[in-house]
């Protein structure tokens, strides 16, 4: 049996990561992230948005808030479904994440109902952390979901 390794993955990009293209006070963040958006806009990886990223992206002052929307315009945005609601509330109420962050939440619960490989972030407090994503994953298989990825830029080829 062949298995086809070259299989584009597909991302879910958090609010972070349009944010880190302009923070020239990180620049390896901001290289890592520049890096990021020139293979989705090269067509090696296929990125995905909500309109969470969106809501909190245009929480941000001018002219700030338009900078971060283009980084994301041509993205495709997945709808937050019942199902991603509940996931995200079950990763609350299991105290995975913090009701306080529900945002970040929805980000991975949107990302695991629409079967994307990875959430890519650079949350390291409440996302990108070996403990909570070993907890979120024993949610997904308890609620019939495939185990996520949640991985900084740097880990992205």
């Amino acid at each position: 049996m062949t298995i086809d390794v070259e299989k584009k993955l597909k991302f879910y990009l958090d609010t972070t990561i349009p944010n880190y293209v302009f923070a020239e006070e990180l620049p390896e963040k901001m290289k890592s992230t520049k890096k990021l958006f020139e293979n989705i806009r090269s067509g090696k990886y296929k990125a995905y948005v909500s309109n969470i990223v969106i809501g909190e992206l245009s929480q941000t002052e001018e002219p700030k808030r338009s900078k971060l929307l283009s980084q994301i315009k041509d993205l495709e945005k997945l709808p937050v479904t019942k199902e991603a609601i509940e996931l995200a509330e079950n990763y609350v109420r299991n105290e995975i994440i913090s009701k306080n962050y529900l945002g970040d939440a929805y980000h991975i619960a949107i990302a695991t109902v629409h079967n994307i490989d990875a959430v890519i972030s650079w949350n390291f407090e409440h996302m990108v952390n070996i403990n909570k994503i070993r907890k979120i994953n024993i949610i997904n298989e308890i609620m019939g979901f495939k185990h996520i990825e949640i991985i900084s830029p740097e880990e992205v080829d």
